[in-house]
């Protein structure tokens, strides 16, 4: 399976494994490279090894879903994406409610640029965690969620984006990038005020937040307010080199 860039690269999200639990961890980074497999002869000795140990534990016991997830995510953190399909498709066989599963599943159609398939996935994903108890120990749930609420915004889908992204937010408040894409979504619904607010929080978490700056300078000139918007589109540009949004917005409210 060939992988493309997501639409929005600051928002890509690498996925890890780790050894003892089938977990995932969700690393925000800045600039998303096209992902292409890497070879088995590339592999570190390390991660042969717990590739190795995973293919045992799956052959001492097929029926654990848990343990096709546990080497579908190995194989996500080594960028061999088919593989890792392919361990998702056997673990949704053994358990069609597994919302590890679903939601790498889905985070792999988004990179595919197949949107209407991840949107599948990442709503079944959202409703079998709202059954759970402890929502904010759950991060299969809360990264369903944003990259849901990111895909609807990318559509203009906005009050879609806020439903689910205010759920998002109930969860977990202090997440920088998912009041941002929250700004975002209130923005694109003619909501300054609300916009506003939702870029102001993840500033005040991430003081260097160039593009929450940007959001921030849009929604003040959705309000007509000049001055402030110029104000924030200065600061986006003195907080990331060469950002020609900002600075064409700079130079139309000249």
């Amino acid at each position: 399976m060939v992988l493309n860039n997501l639409s929005d690269a600051s928002l890509n999200k690498a996925i890890k494994y780790v050894a003892i639990a089938v977990a995932v961890v969700v690393v925000i980074g800045i600039g998303l490279a096209i992902y292409q497999a890497i070879p088995s002869n590339q592999l570190s000795p390390a991660v042969r090894d717990e590739i190795t140990k995973t293919k045992a534990a799956i052959t001492k016991d097929p029926t654990d879903a848990d343990a096709h997830v546990k080497l579908a995510s190995i194989y996500i953190t080594e960028e061999m994406y088919s593989d890792a399909q392919s361990e998702l498709d056997k673990a949704l066989k053994l358990n069609s409610n597994n919302m590890a599963a679903l939601q790498l599943m889905g985070a792999l159609f988004e990179r595919n640029g197949d949107p209407a398939k991840a949107v599948t996935y990442y709503k079944k994903a959202i409703a079998l965690g709202d059954k759970t108890e402890f929502k904010s120990l759950n991060p299969y749930l809360y990264e369903a969620i944003y990259r849901l609420g990111k895909i609807y915004v990318d559509e203009k889908k906005n009050k879609q984006a806020i439903a689910v992204l205010e759920k998002g937010v109930a969860i977990n408040s202090i997440d920088s990038d998912l009041r941002y894409i929250l700004g975002l979504a209130y923005l694109h619904d003619n909501q300054p005020d609300k916009a506003i607010s939702e870029f102001e929080i993840a500033l005040k978490y991430v003081p260097d937040f160039a593009e929450a700056y940007y959001g921030l300078g849009q929604a003040y000139a959705q309000k007509g307010d000049k001055a402030q918007a110029k104000a924030a589109y200065q600061k986006a540009v003195a907080n990331k080199a060469n950002y020609t949004q900002a600075e064409e917005a700079l130079k139309k409210l000249k």
